[in-house]
């Protein structure tokens, strides 16, 4: 269309449409947000509601949702991924004359703080990113916020390679799960262009249902960005945040900052300082074990049912779950941090009425850190407020009840936090000025207090009021003048009016102040200025009344969003009492103890048991078992069994119990000792990624080499059926070179639960590996698995067993009876010793690769005697035979064949 045809109504969208082109604008015409032509389209499909059109010659789609209906619609716009513009009348309509419009806010899926969005108890973060490289390495720099908590998180990662760096960037967005990420929009065809496409590839793939956007370069500038942070933290340098070495942290905050500031500014003033995240800090939990362990998300269909979580979940605030997750991802690593959550556990477990009673009391805290946001950005509503002052209350209350307890000193910042006058003073502002009946929004009226505001008392006495004092001033106005009948009425076109007959009218004293307004058949209508003033009074009141108590209600919120860090520490400390609350009512429910928590290379368990997985199989009994392991004499442990045995939910289990016990809970076991680890990596099952072009077996390979290059000696390695993926003779090679290579070169604690029974043999080779297996009873006709844990090796799997319970039909499981016979038969014709000494393996060669080049297929083989080769191929041919399906000459033939190559091995 051309600006000649338009409407100024039209002229005005288009132009507004013009500054915001990545948005779908809604566009306020009356009591309808309309959208037209691409963006119609998209909300017509969207949301699923009719598509029309404006214009009689041009027809422009169009397409609207009554603006009441705003919250009910918009989350379906975000979780499409769309960003929204919303444009508002800025003035009450004038006929004749154009309303005045602008875009009052912009929302993204990261930037969200409607309710009707954000789940309870969930985070909803927006990510930004910054890659870099300098002194001939690759650095990155994260910034993380949730606007609706305020809550703002950086770090920085650093390495020499580019799959390194993607690795650590991942892993830490997993613990985040961000449902926005930003992106510098490279278009040159340099390094740091490719390891953004890389990265915008590699976060597609490994973080579901996450939208990017792309920002120009030009918003990571150095000098901008880091001037976006001294304005908001009022700061003269960056050293106060901590960023002295990492100007791509620097970039990424400030990008992000700038981001916020000109979507919605009010919702830069919700957030906190940043928390700098290090490593160090924190137990190292690497993408593929986040999975694995199931620690958040299900691996069967992404949901939070069967995970640690929901287990350890026993929060009864918003703000402790979404602590919580952040406690299972981040386990601690100093040993008194570990103890200060312990004592609070043990403490608050010692006497469970009085454990129940604080959770009873948790209950009745309300969300407040994301009212106090609410509050803080002029969202909030009345109903807010009295939740925030009931909160408050219960919080102060809280104070008295922890002085009961025996660890009163561990709550003593909390008690300071409390008393403070500042605290004092909002309970006071909301409890003297909102009416505690107040409704949830303020065209209803009665949001104030009574006795809070004279002229507000006045306007109300006349709204509620107007009758009597228009029958006291009729009262007046009789004795006035003498006319007992006179009356005073009230019309549209006069407003009101005094009535007087006109056969009364000849006695009647009328008053110089009477104006004549109106003659009928038998009276006469007379107005004053004092009814006049009276008439405004009462019919403009209850637009007075509201408009009053509207502009009193926004002084008063305010006041009290200004406080919005105080509010926010005492949300952190409910948050934390209320998890640390859920660990020992966890702990006494299920009859956890605590650990024993020092800096040795020791873990030693007795009496485990996996924490998940007696919860979901409470109608049965759980097994617990025992595991030792350190780094000086029982390095390693071959756990071997048949499936379905319970190798991996040991194996699992001693990894669970001992992030439990860095993440400051007790543990489902009758003694813990854990020395303290600093990473914990897991290679469990299998799991194709077509899309990505890897089988499982190299799925299997890359997560193994990221364990082998990363792992340190104070690392925990939970390893199961390694090298299955590939051929027995490659699966096996395999799995033995990296036993040794963890062995030799790494010494990390181990388990390695696996189907190779040939493995147990490393216990004789190996100073620091132990053997253990999973006890079977063997009866006549049937296999009972004990799923006990015990020294020693086993020999067998009961694949067949397992098949046959399972339901494989009784034709299948009897013929394959009859191949493992014949198999078995074969066998024992070879040696089967056939693992070469340590001496001839090269391919721990192939494994220290860092400062290689990625080994070839062959480079990746075991170098082994030609002439055991060959006698392995002499068994495979004699192996393949198919006895049942071959004539007796054939079979002589091929018998004669045999022997020759036999005969030619043996010279």
């Amino acid at each position: 269309m051309t600006s000649g045809k338009l409407t100024p109504m039209m002229q005005q969208y288009y132009a507004l449409k013009r500054k915001y082109p990545d948005a779908l604008l809604l566009f306020q015409m009356g009591d309808f947000f309309e959208c037209f032509e691409k963006d119609a389209e998209i909300l017509s499909q969207v949301l699923g509601i009719a598509l029309t059109s404006r214009g009689k010659n041009n027809k422009t789609p169009l397409a609207g949702i009554p603006i009441h209906s705003l919250d009910q619609y918009l989350p379906k716009l975000l979780t499409a991924g769309y960003k929204v513009a919303i444009c508002e009348q800025l003035e009450d309509p004038v006929a004749g004359k154009l309303v005045k419009r602008g875009v009052t806010r912009i929302v993204t899926p990261g930037t969200a703080t409607e309710e009707s969005f954000l789940q309870k108890g969930e985070n909803n973060y927006l990510a930004t990113l910054f890659v870099n490289s300098r002194k001939k390495q690759l650095h990155a720099g994260l910034a993380v916020v949730d606007v609706s908590t305020g809550e703002f998180f950086t770090e920085h990662f650093s390495s020499t390679t580019e799959k390194e760096l993607l690795e650590q960037i991942i892993s830490e967005l997993n613990k985040f799960s961000p449902t926005e990420i930003l992106l510098p929009d490279y278009e040159a065809s340099n390094l740091i262009s490719r390891l953004c496409r890389k990265l915008e590839l590699k976060i597609k793939e490994e973080i579901a249902e996450v939208i990017i956007y792309r920002l120009p370069t030009s918003n990571f500038a150095k000098e901008s960005a880091e001037s976006q942070l001294l304005r908001k933290f009022e700061l003269h340098t960056i050293e106060g945040l901590g960023y002295q070495q990492e100007p791509e942290t620097i970039q990424a905050a400030g990008a992000l900052l700038g981001y916020i500031e000109s979507l919605n500014p009010h919702l830069i003033g919700n957030l906190r300082r940043p928390i700098k995240l290090t490593q160090k800090d924190f137990l190292i939990l690497d993408t593929a074990t986040q999975k694995n362990l199931e620690l958040m998300k299900n691996l069967y269909d992404g949901t939070t049912e069967g995970t640690l979580f929901s287990v350890l979940n026993k929060t009864v605030t918003p703000m402790g779950q979404r602590l919580l997750k952040k406690w299972i991802l981040r386990p601690l690593v100093k040993k008194e941090h570990i103890e200060e959550r312990l004592n609070i556990v043990e403490s608050l477990k010692k006497d469970f009425l009085f454990l129940n009673e604080v959770r009873e009391r948790l209950k009745h805290i309300a969300d407040i850190e994301r009212l106090i946001t609410k509050i803080n950005q002029g969202t909030g509503t009345p109903r807010d407020l009295i939740s925030l002052e009931q909160s408050l209350q219960a919080c102060k209350m809280f104070k008295e009840l922890l002085q009961q307890s025996p660890a009163a000193e561990s709550f003593h910042s909390f008690y300071q936090l409390i008393d403070k006058k500042e605290i004092n003073e909002i309970i006071t502002t909301i409890s003297n000025s909102i009416s505690p009946t107040a409704p949830n929004t303020l065209k209803d009226g009665n949001v104030i207090k009574d006795g809070f505001n004279k002229t507000l008392d006045e306007l109300r006495e006349l709204v509620a009021h107007s009758k009597e004092i228009i029958a006291k001033t009729e009262i007046e106005e009789r004795l006035r003048t003498g006319v007992k009948n006179l009356k005073i009425g009230y019309n549209k076109v006069f407003g009101y009016y005094i009535e007087i007959t006109k056969a009364a009218l000849k006695q009647a004293k009328i008053p110089d102040d009477y104006i004549r307004k109106q003659t009928l058949v038998n009276a006469e209508r007379f107005i004053s200025p004092k009814l006049k003033e009276l008439e405004e009074k009462i019919l403009t009141a209850n637009e007075k009344m509201i408009a009053l108590e509207t502009e009193l209600f926004h002084e008063i919120r305010t006041k009290i969003g200004s406080h919005i860090e105080l509010i926010q520490q005492v949300a952190s400390h409910i948050a934390q009492l209320d998890v640390l609350a859920s660990f020992a009512y966890l702990a006494e429910e299920y009859h956890y103890v605590r650990p024993i928590i020092d800096e040795s290379t020791t873990i030693e368990i007795k009496e485990g048991r996996h924490p998940v997985v007696e919860i979901l199989q409470a109608d049965k009994e759980f097994v617990p078992n025992d595991i030792y392991l350190d780094t000086e004499k029982e390095q390693i442990a071959i756990i071997t069994g048949p499936n379905m045995s319970g190798k991996s939910t040991f194996i699992r289990q001693v990894a669970l119990i001992t992030l439990l016990a860095q993440m400051g809970s007790f543990v489902p076991a009758t003694y813990a000792r854990i020395g303290i680890i600093d990473q914990l990596f897991t290679r469990l099952g299998a799991s194709d990624r077509l899309a990505a072009g890897q089988s499982t077996f190299m799925v299997e390979m890359v997560e193994t080499a990221r364990i082998l290059n990363s792992a340190t000696d104070r690392s925990l390695i939970i390893l199961d059926e390694v090298g299955r993926g590939t051929s027995t003779y490659d699966g096996l090679s395999l799995a033995w070179a990296i036993v040794e290579f963890i062995h030799d070169h790494i010494r990390a604690k181990t388990l390695f639960a696996t189907h190779y029974h040939q493995l147990a043999d490393l216990e004789d080779e190996l100073e620091r590996v132990v053997n253990y297996h999973i006890k079977v009873q063997e009866l006549e006709s049937e296999v009972i698995f004990t799923h006990k844990v015990a020294r020693g090796s086993i020999d067998r799997s009961f694949g067949i067993y397992v098949a046959k319970i399972a339901g494989i039909p009784m034709p299948v499981i009897m013929r394959a009876k009859e191949v493992q016979k014949s198999l078995e038969e074969s066998s024992r014709l070879a040696d089967q010793s056939i693992i070469p000494k340590r001496k001839q393996l090269t391919l721990f060669d192939v494994l220290q690769n860092k400062n290689q080049n990625a080994p070839t297929a062959t480079e990746t083989t075991l170098k082994v005697d030609p002439a055991l080769l060959k006698e392995r191929e002499l068994i495979k041919k004699l192996q393949n035979i198919d006895v049942y399906n071959i004539t007796p000459i054939e079979a002589l033939n091929e018998l004669a064949k045999l022997q020759e190559e036999a005969k030619k091995l043996e010279k």
